[in-house]
């Protein structure tokens, strides 16, 4: 196949000409593909195991469908991701990172770790998003150590959030997590009351979650000793390697007694 005027290509990888930052340079060509807006934050959701349009929207709920779906066709024909029908016949589409795509993983983590050591100063307002604190939070529940069979609902009450995003509620069910913005109509197992920008910055290695306790940034109806996730954000902070950071959540149950949900390794 002949190559266009305007075109370069590279092992079917094409760069548009209006696009291009007129250079050779191994980084300014890859940035043409991977450094245009949102599309790192696209990436870091594809890493982070969101395959679906709507899950992918739900990482980046800022980002509009058309500008979504321009990005990710930009990546498909850049051979960074690839268009799949969804499994067991299920409708829709999911991306998934080629082994290129997959290659880009310690670009993005290191971007991150390099965010958490020089990009300083306080979160602003217009940072503090509660639909992106509690997806990632969701997606980070180290559900093997609930048990398989059964359920578990932990309610979040989210003080300074806007009032439509105040309350969330997570349901661990036989291993599968939900994000419910509505009441499930479950009995509640743990109930957490948190300042969204304390949580975030816990969430982020910013504050402990002692201080934050301390501080009464943070109640529970139990003893809260950590947060229930691994690969924290944090991580980056305390750990560059980009191994699984584990915090520890001791939470009383009246249906499960004492349970440690996870450990630090």
């Amino acid at each position: 196949m002949g190559l266009a005027a305007d075109k370069t290509s590279r092992e079917g990888v094409f760069m548009k000409k209006s696009n291009s930052y007129g250079q050779f340079c191994a980084v300014a060509r890859a940035a043409e593909l991977v450094a245009s807006r949102w599309t790192p934050l696209i990436l870091r959701e594809l890493l982070a195991g969101s395959y679906k349009f709507n899950d992918l929207r739900a990482g980046l709920p800022l980002i509009s469908p058309s500008l979504l779906s321009k990005r990710l066709l930009e990546l498909s024909e850049a051979g960074i991701i690839e268009k799949r029908a969804g499994l067991r016949g299920r409708r829709g589409y999911e991306y998934h990172l080629t082994p290129s795509g997959q290659e880009l993983g310690p670009i993005i983590e290191k971007l991150g770790v390099w965010g958490q050591k020089f990009v300083l100063g306080e979160f602003e307002k217009h940072e503090l998003d509660p639909s992106l604190l509690m997806w990632d939070i969701h997606r980070r529940i180290e559900t093997s150590l609930f048990p398989e069979d059964g359920r578990f609902v932990a309610e979040f009450f989210l003080k300074g959030a806007p009032k439509e995003r105040r309350n969330w509620w997570l349901v661990i069910k036989n291993r599968e997590v939900d994000l419910c913005v509505h009441s499930p109509g479950y009995e509640i197992d743990i109930s957490i009351e948190a300042n969204i920008k304390a949580l975030t910055e816990v969430w982020m290695g910013a504050r402990t979650m002692e201080d934050a306790k301390k501080n009464a940034y943070l109640k529970s109806t139990f003893d809260v000793l950590g947060v229930a996730f691994t690969q924290a954000p944090s991580a980056l902070k305390n750990n560059e390697s980009g191994s699984c950071l584990r915090l520890n959540l001791k939470v009383y149950s009246a249906r499960y007694g004492a349970k440690y949900l996870a450990s630090t390794p």
